[in-house]
């Protein structure tokens, strides 16, 4: 049997989208642009702030995101998760079979993860959430062509999600990486030993500086000469791709931002796209960048449907 193009491992998590003021977020006690923990958020004014506003949901998780753009770009997918037995657990399961990804999704009892993402005027995503069901997921062993998780995932399900990051690499599968979050590198035990085992490392500036203040200050340029792809994000400034002696600076391509929510994910989407295409490294980066692009143009997280190839 062929391997999957594209496997995910991804905190199963519906995301409810707020369009929200600036007023909200500094009410709320939210740094904005980030993932706040719902253990610094001012609780007690959070149901006034959304309630009465419109919501849209879909099928989340910074993985998942990825997996889907992937599979409407015209990969084949599978995503690994846990959903809950409650009524977003069923929605999230429904969008997988939409989006014709194969699921290794396990079902337990219980209310399913929600990530709350508030978009401010300018685009600007600030989220949080509640793990709910997703904080265990089924082994499963069959490898893909390249293998794709989060921070946040290896964070939360801590040694297990490492165990499968190297069970993957071992039977050949390309391993790739999201740092997804300041935060995440700050919390993460096995961040070292990920990146080691990683072949394709996506990280904003943000992140980077994170990784150069961890206990390997020479970790992001012992990088580049491994024979790793980095892919360094800088937002409305472009990104630089760069492998060894390769670097190549990608522009962003001209939108109308309407939400950055998900913008990451599409172009690792578009990226991963690129390389199991067998496109040049500098073609990837205008791939993962176009996508991302399409993504902020809208106030989804995920390409429409209509894109599919």
């Amino acid at each position: 049997m062929d391997k999957v193009d594209l496997m995910g491992l991804t905190n199963a998590m519906v995301d409810i989208t707020v369009e929200v003021e600036e007023s909200d977020l500094i009410t709320l006690g939210m740094k904005k642009g980030f993932y706040n923990s719902s253990k610094n958020i001012n609780l007690s004014e959070f149901k006034k702030i959304i309630d009465g506003k419109d919501k849209s949901y879909c099928a989340g998780g910074s993985p998942a995101n990825t997996i889907i753009n992937a599979s409407i770009l015209g990969l084949s997918t599978s995503l690994i998760g846990t959903v809950g037995d409650d009524d977003l657990g069923n929605f999230f399961l429904e969008e997988l079979k939409r989006y014709n990804i194969n699921s290794l999704v396990k079902q337990v009892s219980g209310k399913n993860g929600i990530s709350y993402i508030f978009i401010t005027s300018d685009g600007e995503r600030t989220t949080t959430g509640n793990m709910g069901s997703t904080r265990e997921f089924n082994n499963y062993l069959d490898p893909a062509r390249i293998f794709h998780t989060a921070l946040y995932e290896t964070v939360s399900h801590g040694e297990k999600a490492v165990q499968m990051i190297d069970y993957m690499k071992n039977n050949g599968s390309l391993i790739s990486i999201d740092l997804a979050d300041p935060e995440m590198v700050t919390r993460s035990k096995d961040l070292t030993h990920i990146i080691e085992q990683s072949d394709i490392i996506f990280m904003t500036e943000e992140e980077e500086e994170a990784v150069k203040n961890y206990d390997s200050p020479d970790l992001v340029s012992k990088i580049c000469k491994e024979n790793k792809t980095l892919i360094l994000k800088m937002g409305k400034k472009g990104s630089i791709v760069m492998r060894e002696k390769e670097e190549h600076y990608i522009p962003v391509y001209p939108t109308q931002v309407v939400s950055t929510c998900g913008a990451g994910d599409a172009y690792a989407s578009g990226f991963l796209f690129g390389t199991l295409r067998g496109l040049s490294l500098r073609e990837c980066g205008h791939m993962g960048s176009y996508i991302a692009s399409r993504v902020c143009s809208s106030k989804s997280s995920h390409l429409s449907l209509n894109h599919m190839t």
